[in-house]
């Protein structure tokens, strides 16, 4: 779920804040710099929003009003449109204001991460009647609220308020969300056939199945507080029940109701089929990887990242003839020995050291998806600590499904050296509240997609070679995927063309059944593969770039370092920072 959608604020209301704001009567630039990013918080998202409480353990202290009730999000595409560019001007100019060289080396970093975050999403704005989309596949906000409401944090009265604010309202918003995509429909950008039948099911699926696990997760957050009394908890637990057996049953009801009377118009196809669909899927893809390359060029770099990754996994193939892959009952790869997902996070968190900077083990703990929700849900995600979070506070890993020892990589992606590990990094920096918020998915999805290359180094011995098949296998895959996106979205394919890219690249026993759940993927999220799989490709181009700049004297911890050490950010930040970073080592070598 977004943390916040452009900004809820009026552009007057930003602007004339920062306005008011003094940044000339601390001693430096520097210390001026730290107060406006402290101020940032506040300005690009409202004290209303849900994600005040995903984000804050002590919303106060950043500017929040802890006593405005949280809403589920909306706003409507006018409002975008009117008020976005007006917004992000006024931050940007507020930005520019700094003088750049003044500031020290992080804060120039952070300086660029904010300034390319609010060019890409400023991008947008023209296109809020097709980016302003609540619903939809497992991203969207009607698929991801049970697990939100699992994951509410209760840190003071004001908490429970809200919590029940949202269970209260959420019918009202459910409506809006489908006047948004009648209004969406009727300008031909709204959900697919597909998609609409998918989303409705998947409110079919909420109201059919039971809603225990909200009550019991409920009850069990509130035993722990320690600002109500026993009458109070008591009283609690029998209004959640109550909202959530009866208005928030009631409000997926209505929502799957009223968009099953919605005439579908929009083309049952790709964004290149919609009005401004191109140019939108670009800016999009860019805002979403956090790169300012064409699409043209990302489709170049999947295409050779395709052939490359064919190419090794031949001479793999060919070096190993004769070793049999591991493979369980189901045909699933097999990786470990070990079985459970503690144990495996245990025996790659050692592991991963020999290429990553030591952290301390986090406390974290594996939590399994509700099976009412299991059908809908990936098989794995992180929840990202709050800006704030304590590094005791536990973090939380949700698995789809009981552990089997095909998961490794699954697991490695979400827990070391993926993202747990790049977040627990990251509480070790010290960054300002601002840089949680303003995340590039690239980034996130990227790192954890790179990382699980060097987690298949870590296989024993015996389930090597099909580590290493697998490994280049994914690659191949996952480059073949990202085109997919790109020809349903940026080309036009139609179901019949993505079929024959898929058999032409996959073999010819691809079904149309496969390919066309494969297409209804894209088609419910435009672009999120590629924050995946195009960011994970400009991982490894700045490893084999700094490889090859540096030979013997590259080290994989240092060059991680510096990645890690600019935080979550664009990549055209990166490129700097590992430019800096080999143009130092040659400068030390050559010193030496």
């Amino acid at each position: 779920m977004k943390k916040f959608r452009r900004f809820a604020a009026a552009a007057t209301a930003v602007a004339l804040s920062l306005s008011m704001m003094s940044f000339t009567s601390a001693p430096s630039q520097s210390e001026d710099f730290d107060e406006f990013l402290d101020a940032l918080p506040s300005l690009m998202m409202s004290s209303t929003n849900l994600g005040v409480n995903s984000s804050f353990n002590d919303p106060e202290s950043y500017g929040f009003d802890e006593t405005a009730l949280l809403e589920l999000p909306y706003v409507s595409s006018e409002e975008l449109s009117q008020h976005g560019e007006e917004e992000y001007d006024a931050l940007l100019d507020a930005l520019h204001a700094f003088d750049y060289d003044e500031l020290t080396e992080s804060q120039q970093i952070t300086y660029d991460t904010l300034e390319d975050y609010l060019e890409l999403n400023k991008a947008l704005v023209p296109y809020a009647y097709q980016d302003n989309n609540y619903l939809g596949g497992y991203l969207s906000t009607q698929a991801n609220l049970p697990i939100y409401l699992m994951q509410f944090s209760f840190n003071r009265e004001e908490d429970v308020d809200s919590y029940f604010n949202l269970l209260k309202t959420a019918k009202e918003t459910f409506k809006k969300y489908a006047e948004n995509e009648q209004e969406r429909q009727e300008k031909g950008v709204g959900l697919t056939p597909a998609i609409m039948e998918d989303t409705i099911e998947q409110c079919n699926n909420f109201v059919n199945n039971s809603t225990d696990y909200l009550v019991e997760s409920f009850d069990e957050r509130i035993d722990e507080v320690d600002f109500l009394t026993t009458t109070e908890k008591v009283e609690a637990k029998k209004k959640n029940k109550e909202l959530v057996e009866n208005d928030l049953v009631d409000a997926y009801k209505t929502l799957a109701r009223e968009l099953s009377i919605i005439d579908v118009q929009t083309p049952d196809g790709g964004l290149a089929n919609q009005p401004d669909g191109k140019d939108y899927y670009e800016k999009l893809v860019q805002q979403k990887v956090g790169t300012d390359d064409s699409i043209e060029d990302i489709q170049l770099m999947l295409t050779k990242g395709m052939v490359q990754s064919y190419v090794a996994m031949f001479r793999t193939a060919m070096d190993n003839e004769g070793a049999g892959l591991t493979l369980d009952d189901n045909g699933n790869p097999i990786y470990t020995d070990l079985t459970s997902a503690e144990d495996l996070i245990a025996y790659l968190y050692e592991a991963s050291k020999a290429d990553f900077p030591e952290v301390e083990m986090p406390n974290y703990v594996v939590q399994q998806v509700p099976e009412s929700m299991s059908e809908n849900y990936s098989p794995a995600s992180y929840r990202t600590p709050k800006a704030d979070a304590d590094p005791s506070d536990p973090q939380v890993i949700m698995l789809n499904g009981a552990f089997d020892q095909s998961n490794y990589t699954t697991i490695a992606h979400e827990s070391f050296p993926g993202h747990m590990y790049q977040y627990t990094f990251y509480q070790t920096m010290d960054f300002p509240a601002i840089r949680s918020l303003i995340e590039f998915a690239g980034s996130a999805e990227g790192w954890a997609n790179y990382t699980e290359g060097y987690a298949l180094d870590y296989v024993q011995e015996e389930y090597s070679t099909t580590a290493d098949l697998m490994y280049y296998n994914q690659q191949y895959t996952t480059c073949v995927i990202g085109l997919l996106d790109i020809g349903i979205h940026y080309e036009g394919w139609t179901r019949e063309e993505a079929w024959e890219f898929l058999k032409e690249r996959m073999g010819e026993d691809i079904t149309l059944e496969v390919s066309n759940a494969q297409y209804d993927l894209h088609l419910e999220s435009p672009g999120n593969y590629l924050a995946y799989y195009a960011g994970s490709l400009y991982f490894e181009q700045m490893r084999n770039e700094a490889q090859e700049a540096l030979g013997d004297d590259f080290d994989s911890v240092e060059f991680h370092r510096t990645l890690l050490e600019a935080g979550n950010t664009s990549f055209p930040v990166y490129e700097e920072q590992v430019q800096k970073y080999i143009a130092e080592t040659q400068a030390a070598n050559q010193a030496a």
